[in-house]
């Protein structure tokens, strides 16, 4: 029994943890816009948006001509942030949002229309935008893009890895109640998408780069070093459970 306990302890503490008390939404589209973080935050399918297979059961599949999903949100003060998602196009460089949160003062943009594979944007952030990632990735097959802000540094990542950041001054700004607009711009009339987008998720933290949904979607991954270490010392203990118990079987002597 206690041996089924350390192990369970040691593999649970090897796993990389989201903080999931700090997810504002999370919508994971197999089949329905619900947000799945608990906050009722509930997404519509707009002009022929559907599902369709996603990197985990279902995705949200949109045509890039005027389709995109969005929620009215609510007017949640961000002092720090993430937005993270899983996304499958036919092309990078193609002028789109991915996500476009525009409610009270938060004006975030994770998207692609500059340099590289991410593009981003938040209005009173000073830089305003950071990109990052290689255009030579694969397309036509899921990717796993981020963006965060933890109030002193903005940073991009892509399938895990840091791949863009600046040092931040300032606050989030902004003036419309828009909501958040996933696959199109704020503004629902441009910059759509042509693709599949799966478990989008914003949280009121900087994700570190092993929380993101690339390590807790359930992807394989390789441990950080922290995690190695951690995994070494429960492997240690789990070893000595085991040599303590095989003494203690051969020190009592058989009666049969």
């Amino acid at each position: 029994m206690k041996r089924g306990f350390l192990l369970a302890a040691v593999f649970a503490a090897s796993v990389p943890q989201i903080a999931t008390a700090a997810v504002v939404v999370e919508y994971k589209f197999d089949g329905t816009g619900i947000d799945t973080s608990g906050n009722g935050l509930n997404a519509t399918l707009s002009n022929g948006a559907t599902y369709g297979a996603g990197k985990f059961g279902q995705a949200l599949s949109l045509d890039g001509i005027n389709d995109f999903a969005a929620s009215a949100f609510t007017n949640i003060s961000l002092s720090a942030f993430t937005l993270e998602a899983w996304v499958n196009v036919a092309t990078y460089q193609s002028n789109v949002h991915y996500l476009s949160l525009y409610q009270g003062s938060n004006y975030i943009v994770l998207g692609d229309y500059s340099n590289g594979v991410i593009s981003t944007w938040a209005n009173g952030l000073s830089p305003i935008s950071i990109n990052g990632g290689s255009e030579s990735i694969s397309t036509n097959a899921w990717h796993h893009i981020a963006f965060s802000w933890d109030g002193s540094v903005q940073r991009a990542y892509l399938d895990g890895t840091l791949v863009g950041s600046a040092a931040t001054t300032g606050s989030l700004s902004g003036n419309l109640n828009q909501g958040l607009v996933i696959g199109a711009r704020y503004s629902k009339d441009t910059q759509f998408v042509k693709g599949s987008i799966d478990n989008v998720r914003i949280s009121n933290v900087a994700l570190s780069g092993n929380q993101l949904g690339f390590f807790s979607d359930g992807v394989s991954a390789v441990p950080e070093p922290t995690t190695w270490a951690m995994m070494l010392m429960g492997f240690g203990l789990i070893g000595g459970v085991l040599r303590s118990e095989k003494r203690r079987r051969k020190a009592v002597p058989s009666f049969g």
